[in-house]
């Protein structure tokens, strides 16, 4: 079975945008940047025993986020997550709300339908909501984990959230035992600290230190809602994904979060590449502040390992658990190249060399006539300037048989005083999945001719009309 695809391809002749960026059509040879640094440390909290001030950062990849020498314990939740499950692995579960137990577990299988887990899978996390307990009565559920060596300064972490925008105060409470109490009740449990679970729709870190050693020391994570339950006012629904328990580095530098090229298209003109702009996060895993060290940024062909581009600059101080941003705007002859960008950290003294590298997504740049979006909806990307023709295409697949009558799209001009006299239509084609653009078109919409001021500042949205009033549209599936 083929797929095929609908593509519609927005032409301009001058630089009207049909989304925000800006367009350089003549690249110099030459290489220049402008670079911002901006240091922050989000989310600060205070740990409730030793009184030193820590942070809960952005969600990290799978393969960072972990800034140890010796890790004690790690669960990525991908094993059954329901009770019996969860007491296999040597957690030890509790219900301790008010009242007698609701119509969930304490704990349970993460559920898809809610959202995804952190590391990219489907339900691979854990559960606990508002249906554990009845009527309005506190939530009280631990789920207190396996028995550890645990040395003084060694880190519980896991990545925790709840519903994009809820506005139910659910909170957690890190506890530690350092003898390795079992159950709620005993006496030697201390908090470490608490927190509102995030509502920003993203997985985000939360790490926590052990203030003592124990050989049998144990960690618990608490579910904890005064007025919950299914007639409360203040609880709905946690996960939990992605925990580690592991000893830190006094110094630990990680890369992280290094920007693709264009990270909302895949396949850019030559005569429509406008700056590149890459992007990059370098983070203080370690234990102390840091002073010194480079980041280096590099932009290299994926098929060639040739590197077309490369600037260092010398990190900043960062605290511990802090981020520094850097953002670099570049000007790039650019050839027909499969292009990625890449980030490499170097400090005297760092503990873990395994999380200094990092790539981007790639980017082609060729001599297509039109961008490729990456299927998203979002995203922006100039019409090129100057006498040649600018396009930018936009790929759909249509399930059901439908007729297009129209072809709405986004405009914003970047120029003062906005210009006259620029045509700007639409051409439809079909495209077979995994195979280059049909050149044929199979519709055209009216032109529209823009006149001065014609686009509201900020940008407007547009539609034009196909031309002969519709074009019939079979399913893009075919035997």
């Amino acid at each position: 079975m083929k797929k095929l695809k609908l593509i519609l391809l927005l032409t301009g002749i001058v630089s009207s945008q049909a989304f925000s960026q800006s367009v350089n059509n003549t690249v110099p040879a030459t290489l220049s940047r402008s670079q911002k640094i901006v240091t922050n440390a989000p989310n600060a909290f205070v740990n409730a025993v030793s009184g030193t001030t820590y942070t809960s950062n952005q969600a990290l990849p799978k393969n960072g986020g972990m800034p140890s020498v010796a890790v004690a314990y790690s669960d990525d939740f991908s094993l059954p997550n329901d009770i019996a499950g969860l007491e296999a692995r040597g957690y030890l579960p509790y219900y301790r709300g008010t009242g007698p137990a609701g119509t969930t577990a304490a704990w349970f299988q993460g559920n898809v339908t809610n959202w995804g887990d952190f590391n990219g899978g489907t339900n691979e996390f854990v559960h606990s909501n508002f249906n554990s307990v009845t009527g309005a009565n506190d939530i009280d559920n631990w789920l207190v984990l396996p028995a550890l060596n645990i040395v003084s300064g060694d880190v519980i972490s896991f990545y925790s959230r709840s519903f994009l925008n809820s506005t139910f105060p659910d909170s957690i409470r890190v506890m530690y035992s350092a003898v390795g109490d079992s159950v709620p009740e005993d006496l030697s449990w201390v908090e470490l600290g608490r927190f509102k679970v995030n509502i920003t729709g993203a997985w985000l870190l939360n790490s926590f230190i052990a203030p003592a050693n124990g050989t049998t020391a144990r960690f618990a994570i608490r579910y904890t809602v005064a007025d919950g339950g299914p007639q409360g006012t203040n609880s709905d629904i946690i996960g939990i994904d992605q925990l580690d328990v592991f000893t830190p580095s006094a110094f630990d530098i990680q890369s992280m979060n290094v920007s693709g090229l264009n990270p909302q298209y895949t396949i850019i003109p030559l005569n429509q590449a406008s700056p590149i702009s890459l992007s990059g996060e370098v983070k203080n895993n370690g234990i102390n502040a840091t002073t010194g060290g480079t980041a280096l940024f590099e932009i290299f062909d994926t098929l060639t390992s040739a590197v077309v581009f490369n600037e260092t600059v010398n990190l900043p101080a960062i605290n511990a658990g802090a981020t520094a941003f850097y953002q670099l705007q570049i000007l790039l002859h650019l050839l027909q190249l499969l292009l990625r960008g890449r980030l490499t950290v170097s400090f005297p003294g760092d503990g873990n060399s395994s999380n200094d590298i990092i790539t981007g997504s790639s980017t082609t740049f060729s001599d297509s006539i039109y961008a490729r979006d990456d299927n998203q909806t979002s995203g922006s990307l100039g019409i090129g300037a100057g006498p040649a023709d600018g396009i930018v295409g936009q790929n759909f697949e249509i399930a059901n048989a439908t007729t297009l009558t129209s072809v709405s799209f986004f405009m914003r001009d970047n120029f003062s005083p906005n210009p006259a006299g620029t045509p700007i239509y639409a051409t439809i084609h079909a495209q077979t999945a995994g195979s280059a653009p049909n050149n044929t078109v199979l519709a055209t919409t009216d032109s529209l001719i823009f006149l001065p001021g014609q686009i509201a500042t900020g940008g407007e949205w547009f539609t034009l009309p196909i031309d002969g009033a519709s074009l019939p549209l079979t399913s893009v599936c075919i035997l």
